[in-house]
């Protein structure tokens, strides 16, 4: 990657739709591949067609040699010496974007220096062979139109493609020719990932298709190779796996387009994202009471036997007035609160050490592929969570595994941490006199587990909350969370550890992120949550990087969405956490209210 320059590129005037990159009338046959694709896949194209539509998960093709090995590294040269590349990033996404050839127009400086370059796009986007895409993939003669709409695009180390459908507009195709080095192999990673479907249902409760947690086949990035496939909304499902190696994968990736949008468009992963309905926290729950109720009396002070039931997992440091005022004073000026080192020592290291044992057990951390791949982890009270279009991560349901086999313990040490302390009665007050909101008044929650080189969130409509609510999210990774005057559970100072430092650049991701989101983007067609398709769609508001023991409250109002970006191989391990949103009440606000206790029945 040493000879691409991160810059951000010149705007350039669009080639006009009618402009038809054809080859001339007295060129080769309409029978024949145009140049400088090969001739030898005639053949290919025949094989394919037959093979296609019986293709799984749904129909695809790869298409091998498509050009000459000296003429593709000729392509693959020009590109690396005279092309720039743009980071881009967000919640789907984390790539290098070089150059969007549907905007470079020919004559222009740039494609000059690129002639190979502009070849291949000619070829790619001509009748010729616009025509034997349609023959090959069942299209009628005709259906897709000249419009060029490709792009190259490079993922480096730890760049990556979440799972989406491509529906967009008038897209009806999608195709991705490989541009990599020779010997590609397989932990290289970069591979095309392919899902299946099963019916899921709608906020609204119709029955839809949703992409399975795993993907179902893989494309590996060959050199000189073409990937194919129809884009169909509620099934072409597809994302790029983590590049783990150290070469790039470089692509010219690119759609061709058809006469209108494509049928069902609002059923696309665009349109999916931005539906609105509840997460998938499940219903809202009360406290386990601890034999007291919870009042308004002192604006949500703490009951004589709460600070016996509090010590029991909270570092007393966060106990005293004056931290407790502290908090809220910084809470009340900031809406967010990050409190490191916050469970006593023996809960924290115990549950330390079961995390650390597991990802020890999974290969996972600092490079590990995982010994069960996207299964990784699963069993012994941890399910796989999906659809993959949304999210990815193991949730723990209760006890499993056999004694002394390690990794169940971290999962029902944090359940304890879960039922005892965070759904307390004890608890509620205690958020209220940190955070200085009225009252709580309800909460759901679960237990998560982010695995380096699989899992993540991605913001969407469906996690807008239609009243306004505390998030409190207790985080768990491999180092020592250390911080000036920290101790150990020997009471001893503690040092700084590496691990610490690599979550806390964030380049491994596993950080919570909260942005907004326009109201208009459902009627206008503005900025909305896919930012695949729109990387500037979204404005940061605040960024959390995971930590060993650490707990962040955050007040969130309608119109925040929430993710946890996807978390990368390299990272020293998985991340862990007990995620809990908690209901605020306006209390006060109208005549009657002030006074309330928790229904026990409910």
């Amino acid at each position: 990657m040493s000879s691409f320059t991160n810059t951000q590129p010149s705007k350039k005037q669009k080639l006009e739709e009618s402009n038809d990159l054809s080859p001339p009338s007295n060129s080769t046959s309409q029978s024949s591949i145009p140049s400088p694709l090969n001739p030898a896949l005639s053949s290919q194209l025949v094989a394919n067609k037959a093979s296609y539509p019986t293709m799984l998960p749904y129909p695809h093709c790869t298409l091998t040699s498509i050009m000459d090995p000296s003429f593709c590294k000729g392509v693959i040269r020009e590109l690396k010496d005279n092309l720039t590349a743009t980071y881009k990033e967000s919640d789907l996404f984390k790539f290098y974007q070089t150059l969007d050839l549907g905007n470079l127009q020919e004559g222009t400086d740039l494609a000059k220096s690129i002639p190979k370059v502009m070849e291949l796009r000619k070829a790619l986007f001509g009748k010729q062979w616009r025509s034997k895409v349609e023959d090959m993939l069942g299209f009628q003669r005709g259906d897709l139109i000249d419009k060029v709409d490709c792009a190259v695009n490079v993922h480096a180390e730890g760049c990556h493609l979440l799972c989406h459908d491509d529906v967009i507009g008038t897209r009806r195709v999608s195709f991705i020719v490989y541009l990599t080095d020779e010997g590609w192999e397989s932990s290289d990673g970069g591979n095309l990932e392919l899902y299946g479907s099963s019916v899921g249902s709608s906020s609204d409760g119709a029955a839809r298709r949703e992409p399975l947690p795993s993907p179902s086949a893989t494309v590996p990035p060959t050199f000189n190779t073409m990937a194919m496939f129809s884009v169909l909304p509620n099934v072409s499902y597809h994302s790029v796996e983590e590049v783990r190696g150290s070469r790039p994968r470089m692509s010219v990736q690119g759609w061709y387009h058809g006469r209108g949008n494509v049928e069902k468009e609002e059923e696309g992963t665009l349109g999916r994202l931005k539906e609105k309905g509840r997460d998938n926290l499940g219903e809202w729950k009360q406290p386990a009471s601890k034999g007291f109720s919870v009042t308004s009396e002192g604006n949500g002070g703490l009951q004589p036997g709460d600070l016996e039931i509090l010590g029991k997992f909270v570092n007393k440091t966060y106990l005293s007035d004056d931290a407790i005022s502290s908090i809220r004073s910084r809470f009340e000026s900031e809406s967010s609160v990050l409190l490191r080192d916050f469970l006593v020592a023996g809960e924290a290291y115990g549950i330390k050490k079961g995390l650390e044992e597991r990802d020890i057990l999974d290969n996972l951390g600092d490079g590990g592929e995982g010994k069960d791949g996207y299964l990784t982890g699963t069993g012994k009270g941890w399910v796989q969570r999906g659809p993959s279009h949304k999210q990815r991560y193991l949730e723990y349901e209760g006890e499993g595994g056999e004694e002394g086999e390690g990794g169940e313990e971290e999962g029902e040490r944090l359940r304890k941490v879960k039922e005892e302390l965070m759904e307390s009665g004890a608890w509620y007050r205690y958020m209220e006199a940190l955070t200085g909101l009225d009252a709580l008044s309800g909460h759901r929650g679960k237990i998560r587990r982010f695995r380096s080189g699989y899992d993540y969130t991605v913001a969407h409509y469906g996690v807008f909350t239609e009243e306004s609510v505390l998030d409190a999210t207790l985080c768990f990774v491999r180092g020592a969370g250390a911080q000036t005057g920290m101790v150990d559970e020997k009471g001893e100072r503690m040092e700084g550890d590496p691990d610490d430092e690599v979550w806390q650049s964030g380049e491994v991701g596993g950080y919570e992120a909260y942005v907004g989101a326009e109201e208009e983007a459902e009627e206008d067609g503005g900025k909305g949550p896919d930012d695949e398709y729109d990387p500037e769609g979204e404005g940061e508001l605040l960024s959390v990087q995971a930590g060993f023991n650490q707990l962040s409250l955050c007040f969130r109002d309608w119109g925040t969405m929430r993710f946890v970006k996807y978390l990368g191989c390299k990272a020293p391990g998985s991340r862990y956490d007990v995620e809990m949103v908690y209901r605020v009440e306006d209390w006060g606000e109208e005549e009657g209210q002030g006074e309330g206790k928790w229904d026990e029945e409910d």
